[in-house]
């Protein structure tokens, strides 16, 4: 007599076990809050940047240039994180559209400087109208002094990040 192996019905899935939740699992992770807000603020300034024909590292090499020129290319640096080649593809692009220009420094003229054009003004004056906006907007509803403590906050921060950093060499 033959023997018949009867085969065990196949076992039933099990659902997996739940999760942590995904707000839970990053409520109070500085760095997901801050990389979610960047992102967010990104984009919705890329369209004021996008408009004026910008890309994102034009608009920021634009703007040190329009709050602190005249310059040399080398002071970009210290306002944006950006690396040299970056900085340097924003300058040329910028100086292409006429919204900059350079000239001999004053102090040595072995050395250029960087400062807005006319034009390369207006296209800023315009961007950081509708930015001052935008971050209204964002604000909005928060008393004065909670925005004055949050950005304080967030140059302390920005303090010992760089301490950390500069001392790490």
């Amino acid at each position: 007599m033959a023997h018949s192996k009867s085969k065990a019905a196949p076992a039933k899935p099990t659902s997996p076990q739940p999760q942590a939740e995904p707000a839970s699992a990053f409520e109070g992770n500085l760095s997901y809050h801050l990389s979610i807000l960047s992102f967010l603020l990104g984009k919705a300034t890329a369209e004021v940047y996008g408009a004026e024909d910008l890309t994102t590292h034009q608009w920021k090499v634009l703007s040190v240039i329009c709050s602190y020129a005249p310059m040399p290319a080398s002071g970009i640096m210290q306002w944006v994180t950006l690396d040299k080649s970056a900085i340097s593809r924003a300058v040329r692009k910028l100086h292409t559209a006429g919204l900059i220009e350079r000239r001999l420094s004053d102090s040595d003229a072995r050395f250029s400087e960087i400062l807005p054009t006319p034009k390369g003004r207006d296209s800023y004056r315009r961007m950081a109208e509708s930015i001052q906006r935008l971050q209204a907007s964002v604000l909005d509803g928060l008393p004065e002094q909670k925005v004055r403590d949050m950005f304080d906050t967030f140059s302390h921060m920005e303090t010992q990040l760089r301490r950390r950093f500069d001392a790490a060499g």
